[in-house]
């Protein structure tokens, strides 16, 4: 008995050596097999985005690794591959002295002395510099220098620079997409695409380059004029959900986002920060067929003019600049049935747009009974949100699909309330007539937009020094719409009734949008799968 005890303890003890030896032998293994790889300049992937000697700027992915393009809508590239060469040593297997290194900093153009101390505190691997020339590639495989070697990879490249950043997005150093489209299509970009060159793997959005640029450039000028902190305008057709234009403020630099906080990047267009209250307004009055009903009786829609356009001031935080008086705006009749209307619209859902990280937005819990219980309820919308529900309004009752790429699975999708709101729409000319009726009610023949202000003194800041919000919604043409849209420009510090001086801008950008096609491009018949 005592001999099995001593053999099982003796059996216990070997047990961890055993294990000991073969981890050992399996590292040294693996580190002569890998020395050996890399000078062989076998084509084993590892990233070229580690820090070394002369790091060049851009996004750089796995060796032998590449992303299909990106093109805007008329086929401008917006996003495409650059081949970068980049240098590296295996100080294990260089010779011995300073004199190659004599060379390589020669060569490269490196400090000789930082060369030699980064090679000295290395035990297996050193970037020497990422992003050299041909030309010093072919001098230094001339040289050929044992244990230094030259390796070809590739840079996410963005040839507009931070030309619609929040859509496009970008990738991390391994080619792994984080924003904007590039996250959201990351597999079809980049891990099942096989060949980049092949058509179904590209990716097409409907955005398009030169109706962006000036949505991006007027969304600038507007937020300087009104002193706004930060916005987003966004186009949108009526009938499809294409995103024309989306222009948000402020821009993400993808030179930097690698170097900055990752919660700091945010799409203003698909957070929940817009108050939806002006929505009330509006499911009011399409629910009493163009009336506005208060507690005592019907006050008519003709006490405006059309061109009549005012502020109605519903309570110090919250105004109406429209075709409403004060009295019609104030007396709405908050009616059971409201929040099932904005329900209806999509409020507190997703829109589903092919964008990562999208707010679903907040609806109240509880009926209301006067602006009061509206204003401090919280509500909040993204843009994006705020857009396809105007949308439906003018267009009679129909919920598209907001998405910026053609190749969206859901592209084309189009669905109808089966509650709320289209008992009051009606269906077919019913329903034209009421929205025809809606976007009358909404043109002003002097070009005013509509909107709406609400103060941010009650988000935590300083009262009279938080600034405003403003929110415009509009359409284009204005007999015969097929666009519409939503500008938003947050934290205002001028009056925003200095706003109406500067609303021709946005008319050009509409102007521009409408000529269009509106129809989706073929690309050899890939976007109408």
């Amino acid at each position: 008995m005592a001999a099995a005890r001593r053999k099982k303890k003796k059996q216990g003890l070997a047990s961890p050596v055993v294990f000991a030896i073969c981890l050992i032998a399996v590292s040294i293994t693996g580190y002569f097999v890998w020395a050996v790889a890399r000078q062989l300049d076998l084509k084993w992937p590892f990233a070229t985005g580690a820090s070394g000697t002369g790091r060049g700027r851009g996004i750089y992915l796995d060796s032998g690794m590449q992303r299909a393009p990106i093109f805007d809508r008329s086929g401008t590239l917006l996003a495409t591959n650059t081949k970068i060469l980049s240098a590296y040593a295996r100080p294990s297997l260089v010779p011995p002295g300073d004199e190659w290194v004599a060379k390589v900093s020669d060569i490269l153009g490196v400090n000789q002395k930082k060369l030699s101390r980064e090679i000295s505190s290395a035990r297996n691997f050193v970037w020497l510099k990422t992003g050299i020339s041909e030309a010093e590639s072919e001098r230094l495989k001339a040289a050929d220098i044992p244990g230094v070697a030259v390796v070809e990879g590739f840079r996410r490249s963005y040839p507009y620079n931070n030309f619609a950043s929040q859509v496009l997005g970008f990738v991390d150093q391994e080619g792994v997409g984080l924003e904007g489209v590039e996250s959201f299509y990351d597999r079809r970009l980049g891990s099942e695409c096989k060949d980049v060159e092949r058509k179904d793997c590209s990716l097409h959005l409907t955005i398009e380059m030169g109706v962006q640029t000036m949505a991006e450039d007027e969304l600038q000028r507007e937020l300087a004029r009104m002193r706004g902190e930060e916005g987003c305008m966004v186009i949108m057709g009526l009938e499809t959900g294409e995103i024309l234009a989306m222009a948000v403020s402020p821009r993400w630099d993808i030179e930097r986002f690698w170097r900055d906080d990752q919660a700091g990047f945010s799409n203003y267009a698909i957070k929940a920060v817009v108050d939806p209250s002006v929505f009330l307004l509006f499911t009011s009055w399409v629910a009493h067929q163009g009336q506005v009903y208060g507690q005592d009786g019907a006050v008519g829609p003709n006490n405006t003019k059309p061109s009549g356009f005012d502020f109605a001031r519903v309570s110090d935080k919250f105004a109406v600049f429209g075709p409403w008086t004060g009295d019609e705006v104030k007396a709405v009749d908050f009616n059971e049935n409201m929040l099932t209307s904005m329900w209806g619209l999509g409020f507190g859902q997703l829109t589903g747009i092919d964008l990562p990280n999208e707010d679903m937005g907040r609806l109240s819990s509880s009926r209301f009974y006067s602006w009061d219980d509206v204003l401090q309820q919280g509500m909040a919308a993204s843009p994006v949100q705020m857009l396809r529900a105007f949308s439906a309004l003018i267009n009679s009752g129909k919920l598209v699909q907001p998405h910026v790429a053609f190749e969206y699975p859901k592209k084309g999708q189009m669905s109808y309330w089966d509650f709320g709101l289209p008992a009051e729409l009606g269906h077919g000319q019913e329903a034209e007539a009421l929205s025809l009726e809606f976007r009358q009610r909404l043109t002003s023949s002097r070009g005013l937009p509509f909107f709406t202000v609400r103060r941010r003194d009650d988000d935590g800041g300083t009262p009279g020094k938080a600034g405003a919000q403003i929110m415009s919604l509009g359409f284009w043409p204005e007999d015969s719409p097929i666009l519409s849209y939503i500008l938003v420009m947050d934290k205002v510090k001028e009056d925003p009734a200095g706003y109406v001086d500067v609303a021709g801008g946005v008319k050009k950008v509409l102007q521009a949008a409408a000529r269009l096609p509106m129809d989706a491009p073929d690309y050899g018949g890939l976007s109408k799968k």
